[in-house]
């Protein structure tokens, strides 16, 4: 049922996307492996496409490409692209430096180069002057010169895009010297062999002879033809290659197996009469050392089979079956890859590494590719399609073939079970993962996160400055207004999901999740602002009725105290199973752990708990408090509201200041969600594994989703406050009472300002802990002064003085809107400054490059607002009470 639901979703995006009539979801929904995880092509070619042209669907010569689709052409017809421009490159200095013009003839600038161009340049007398001259500018300031960095950073850029290109594009048929993976793994092998092991290995008894000699042929044949490779490179024969790496592989595997049998009958041996115990043991240690290097030149040479294949980026397509990369005892400077790759099983030996069971189906599976590049190549879109199909499905039945044997190939304590299942080809349920992960790319959502709320903002705008005869006008446009901005919420709302569902985790893992999810909590809240003229009533009868004990309703008659005897026996299951999931459930790794302990934990062979143990379990034990009396109100609030809304009396009008809520709610949705993505190189959108620390999916949800939401209640709170501030420097100041007062509006903003900040101190205040109760599960500890943990305690701390203030009344209605931007200002540091500014040694999961000038733009502009409406306030009201 899933599956039929996401392929007809996949199936309507492709139709709306591209209304064209090639299929290729078979293809974009093809599992790879890559960067440590199996993704569908789709992914992989987004990411590889991103990298060489600037953008994920680029745009060439009039037509715009799919990234699965224009990754195809460059596999299949690679020399059709040679002389096309595609590469960005708008650098006018380094154009001309290139001989390309820098406009058309129709007088637009020109922006791409060809593969051709830049083959060109960078094997011209030009470029090599420029970069020697650009080198020692280097060696002796220390840096490039002023006038020529943006032309350093332009090549670099052109010269990583050609790189990748000419990565994906390799054809190990025709290569010839383009080896570049090739060549450095060669060189470390007849490295390891020459310089190391071969005198060593020649003296030891039970290895043959021969095979030393024919590995060290083998080396010296590899390294003539890679000598004679460079000077006729299109006498390269694949099967050639092919032959004489895999008899150096062979021997190698062979000797480091007589070595290791020896090593092991050495250990088993009893020491010889004439040799002392000192000698003895020296001797079993060098062998033992000389095993373990020639287990790594083993792997070394298998490495080498791999890059007869590949240089560099390339599509990891099957699960292989080597058992080195599933060895928990593994060398990790050797980078066997635990997938075969696509140009192997197309190009290489007929067997690939597979048993020969399977070999009619490593048949099909190429015979299916050429024909997809056959059919790319005659237009044949249906064709086309069958191959894709079938490839799909072969590789599907490979895998399935192989699965049990893989998991034979180590014996169970040698086999790491984590790097075996996050390698396994997917099954149904995964594959609907990657199916909703094209979907994902298809729908981008957080591209209307933002899209549809400016679009509201616009209406809203428009809505509030018409005016107020327009009744009708002004109610059609506050409504379309809100049906766009609930539309960029939803967006939000499914993309946050997708990702939690593709994932398998809570989406608050990365800057980007983490920005795109204080825009979802901003706008929730922000649009219940908005709307508490119609929601506020009911809810807050909902909220009273589900007291125990309440009183009945006042002049409305609504008897909230039967409501709440009706739902006392919901509210004490739901009390009990919060406090059986925080106390009793085992979540995390292993056999689980209990979030919170009835008593304090001591250390293993203390005695006492110690000040952090009574510090943790006390904290716990307040959590655990607020969280069973106030979850199950706040879930069976909305039932009891939904009791008592026949009985509650009907509003009569509308909000006059609704539009305007709902105008700051829209703005800050669109400018946080515009933030997170217009700078995916900075925060990294992209889907990817966690750090080993943020794999409990517990902690992530309960302690990050608590943070972060408290951060989007401090982000409304600061828009509101800038609007507050706003109407104070430009609206009117009325004499009410006779006594000056600022704009009406801003009473009502003060309101909801203060309303924001309390939601957001009580989830600083959890969230805090729940993170003391983390860092103690996973370090040892409940708190360490790390300099997140420290901005965090700022935060609170300035909310708790802003909200203090305002409750003995030392501060006004102006006064706490300073205050929010203040308090917003050290969230933006403990969220952003201290990751991308400071930089974290213990949090800095979203680290990146940052800059402190923006974060100092921002508090600028800002102090510069705050200084013109003060001004402007004290000015107005000291004017009119002289009036007065």
């Amino acid at each position: 049922m899933k599956r039929g639901l996401m392929m007809l979703l996949l199936l309507l995006g492709s139709m709306t996307a591209w209304g064209e009539t090639w299929d290729f979801t078979a293809w974009e929904t093809l599992p790879v492996f890559y960067q440590g995880r199996v993704m569908p092509l789709d992914a992989f070619a987004r990411l590889e496409v991103l990298q060489v042209c600037g953008r994920e669907n680029p745009r060439v010569e009039g037509r715009k490409y799919r990234p699965a689709e224009i990754l195809f052409s460059w596999m299949v017809e690679p020399a059709k692209w040679e002389n096309v421009p595609f590469l960005p490159l708008e650098n006018e200095a380094l154009r001309k430096q290139m001989g390309l013009p820098v406009f058309d003839a129709g007088g637009r600038r020109l922006a791409k180069v060809s593969p051709d161009d830049a083959v060109k340049f960078f094997t011209s007398e030009t470029y090599a002057h420029f970069a020697d001259t650009m080198e020692k500018a280097r060696q002796t300031t220390g840096d490039y010169p002023a006038e020529y960095r943006e032309q350093v950073e332009a090549v670099k850029q052109l010269e990583s895009q050609l790189l990748t290109f000419r990565a994906l594009t390799f054809d190990p048929r025709t290569a010839g010297g383009n080896r570049t993976a090739y060549l450095e793994r060669f060189t470390s092998v007849m490295q390891l062999w020459s310089m190391q092991l071969a005198p060593k290995v020649t003296r030891i008894p039970l290895v043959d002879a021969a095979e030393v000699e024919s590995l060290s042929q083998g080396v010296r044949e590899i390294g003539q033809w890679m000598w004679e490779n460079e000077k006729s490179p299109e006498k390269v024969t694949l099967s050639l290659l092919e032959e004489r790496t895999y008899r150096l592989a062979d021997a190698a595997a062979v000797l480091s197996e007589q070595v290791a049998h020896y090593a092991a009958r050495l250990a088993n041996t009893s020491r010889p009469e004439r040799i002392t115990e000192e000698e003895w043991q020296h001797l079993q240690n060098q062998t033992r050392v000389l095993s373990l290097q020639m287990k790594k030149l083993s792997l070394g040479t298998k490495e080498l089979v791999e890059a007869i294949y590949q240089d560099g980026a390339t599509l990891y397509v099957l699960p292989s079956l080597e058992a080195a990369p599933l060895d928990a005892w593994r060398d990790e400077s050797v980078e066997t890859h635990p997938w075969r790759s696509l140009n192997q099983l197309v190009y290489g030996r007929a067997d690939a590494g597979f048993p020969a069971g399977v070999q009619p189906l490593l048949e099909r599976s190429r015979q299916a590719f050429e024909k997809m590049s056959r059919s790319w190549k005659e237009d044949n879109a249906a064709g086309f399609t069958v191959a894709s199909q079938t490839l799909k499905t072969t590789f599907g039945e490979i895998a399935k073939k192989t699965a049990s044997r893989r998991e034979t190939l180590l014996p169970e304590e040698r086999r790491d079970a984590e790097i075996l299942n996050a390698t396994a080809y997917p099954t149904l349920a995964v594959q609907q993962r990657l199916d909703a992960e094209v979907f994902y790319y298809r729908l981008s959502p957080f591209l209307w996160a933002w899209v549809l709320p400016f679009v509201a903002t616009v209406f809203l705008l428009f809505a509030g400055l018409f005016p107020q005869s327009l009744v009708t006008l002004r109610k059609v446009l506050e409504a379309v207004g809100l049906l766009l901005l609930s539309g960029g919420i939803l967006f939000n709302t499914a993309g946050l999901l997708l990702r939690a569902w593709i994932m398998g985790r809570a989406p608050v893992t990365n800057m980007f999740e983490t920005i795109v999810f204080v825009s979802w909590t901003a706008g929730v809240m922000g649009l219940w602002l908005a709307l508490r003229s119609v929601l506020h009533a009911p809810l807050s009868y909902g909220w009273r009725a589900t007291r125990i004990g309440s009183a009945s309703g006042p002049a409305d008659d609504v008897d909230t105290q039967t409501i709440s005897w009706c739902l006392l026996p919901a509210r004490m299951l739901l009390a009990g199973a919060v406090f059986w999931v925080l106390t009793l459930a085992g979540f995390g790794l292993g056999e689980g752990y209990s979030v919170l302990s009835l008593t304090p934990r001591v250390a293993v062979g203390g005695v006492w708990p110690s000040l952090s143990d009574w510090t943790v379990w006390l904290s716990g034990i307040f959590v655990l408090g607020i969280l069973v009396v106030i979850v199950p109100r706040v879930l069976l609030a909305p039932v009891a509201a939904l009791c008592v809304l026949p009985k509650l009396p009907r509003r009569t009008g509308g909000d006059s200041q609704r539009v305007w809520f709902a105008l700051a709610t829209a703005i800050v949705v669109f400018v946080i969600s515009y933030t997170a993505w217009a700078c995916t190189s900075m925060f990294n959108a992209n889907l990817r594994n966690l750090m080993p620390i943020l794999r409990d999916n517990y902690w992530l949800s309960v302690h990050v989703i608590t943070i972060v939401a408290s951060y989007g209640a401090g982000m409304l709170a600061w828009i509101l406050a800038d609007f507050s501030l706003l109407v104070s420097l430009f609206g009117r100041y009325p004499i009410v009472e006779g006594r000056p007062s600022p704009p009406a509006i801003c009473r009502t903003l003060s309101e909801l300002i203060y309303r924001c900040m309390q939601v957001a101190v009580l989830l600083l205040v959890v969230g805090t802990i729940l993170g003391g109760l983390w860092a103690d599960v996973s370090w040892g500890r409940f708190w360490s002064w790390d300099r997140k943990e420290v901005w965090a305690l700022i935060s609170l701390f300035v909310y708790l003085l802003i909200l203090h203030g305002r409750y003995v009344r030392l501060l006004g209605e102006f006064t706490l809107s300073v205050g929010a931007i203040c308090g917003a200002l050290t969230i933006l540091m403990a969220w952003y400054g201290v990751n991308y500014v400071i930089g974290s040694s213990l949090h800095g999961y979203g680290a990146g490059t940052g800059s402190l000038a923006g974060f100092l733009g921002i508090s600028g502009i800002h102090l510069l607002l705050t200084t013109f409406a003060v001004t402007r306030y004290v000015w107005e009201t000291r004017r009119q009470s002289v009036r007065t």
